[in-house]
């Protein structure tokens, strides 16, 4: 870094855009997404090619989705989209889309996601099987499945896990795994396996990302399962790894669900444990998202049972303008 200032203060702007990229590339391996933000922006303001630009773009908006700010996220993608397709970079263009995708959901506009999802898969309908391919008919299933159009997820869904397979690419192998394990076509212990896989996959090869995914749903099949010991391990370590890549909101969602279970059992200590800390943890967010609006339907459960009607009222009628206002109650 103290080299990138250095060229950038001496009028050497081809090394200075080199050195901040790379301070990007670092910290946003690192998950220290604020500090890659910084430097990308840095390295944007210097006047890079193409190239360079579709790369800046495509890495700040993933330390961007990582700080909750979504729609940022889907804007400065929306950009890189368009530098790749001049550029020829199919598989880069289905990559964007996909992660659009997913941002859309997590603000809560599973609509948008999964319109997005189609647009991508229509823009690059030449493209042979790459990961970025792999990765859009990924989230493609995981959109129609949050609408409940499973049997349209479901063909998408055969096809990422197949071709995640045979470009051998574990990384992939292990998202598709976790999500294909969500489809009713499996029985319980069926759908657990596959979860079970996907875990193993992102432990031995150190996947976070994956992992957290992977560890979050196999806890959700084991809740129907009803072993809920094991469950919340795995929730915890779904939980934790969301905390190591700093997001949020995939923090307070997996925590809500906690709390959710504690209520089932009557454990209101443990749940109200629960919410206090998803309480802080929504402060840290920089706008609405679908996980946020999960936590408040936990938390008037919570008051529900508790008797507090006249609290749960007032919460109610909050929370439903504010999904109003956005348009997050359509589904």
């Amino acid at each position: 870094v103290p080299l990138a200032h250095h060229c950038s203060e001496a009028g050497d702007l081809q090394n200075a855009l080199k050195y901040f990229t790379l301070a990007g590339d670092v910290a946003l391996a690192a998950y220290a997404n604020r500090e890659a933000e910084g430097y990308y922006r840095r390295a944007l303001a210097l006047d890079p090619l193409a190239a360079e630009e579709a790369h800046l773009l495509a890495n700040l908006g993933e330390a961007l989705i990582r700080q909750s700010r979504f729609q940022e996220a889907i804007a400065t993608w929306r950009e890189g989209i368009e530098r790749y397709q001049a550029l020829g970079e199919g598989d880069a263009v289905a990559r964007l889309y996909a992660r659009s995708a997913w941002a859309a959901r997590q603000s809560g506009d599973q609509r948008e996601g999964l319109k997005l999802c189609l647009e991508g898969l229509e823009r690059v309908s030449e493209l042979p099987d790459t990961p970025g391919l792999v990765l859009l008919l990924h989230e493609s299933t995981r959109a129609y499945s949050v609408r409940a159009l499973r049997k349209e997820g479901e063909p998408h869904a055969r096809q990422a896990l197949a071709t995640a397979e045979r470009l051998g690419d574990v990384d992939l192998q292990a998202h598709t795994l976790a999500t294909w394990s969500t489809f009713p076509v499996h029985s319980g212990q069926g759908s657990l396996a596959l979860a079970a896989r996907a875990v193993e996959l992102a432990e031995v090869n150190g996947l976070l990302l994956a992992g957290l995914r992977a560890h979050r749903n196999l806890a959700y099949r084991l809740q129907g399962l009803g072993d809920w010991p094991t469950a919340q391990v795995h929730s915890g370590k779904g939980a934790e790894l969301a905390r190591q890549a700093g997001l949020t909101a995939t923090q307070i969602h997996i925590l809500s669900r906690e709390a959710e279970a504690s209520l089932t059992f009557g454990k209101f200590r443990e749940a109200e444990q629960a919410f206090s800390q998803v309480r802080l943890l929504v402060t840290d967010l920089h706008e609405p998202s679908r996980a946020e609006a999960y936590f408040s339907v936990c938390e008037l459960s919570y008051l529900a049972r508790r008797g507090e009607w006249a609290t749960c009222a007032q919460k109610a009628r909050v929370l439903r303008a504010s999904l109003r206002e956005r348009g997050a109650d359509r589904d």
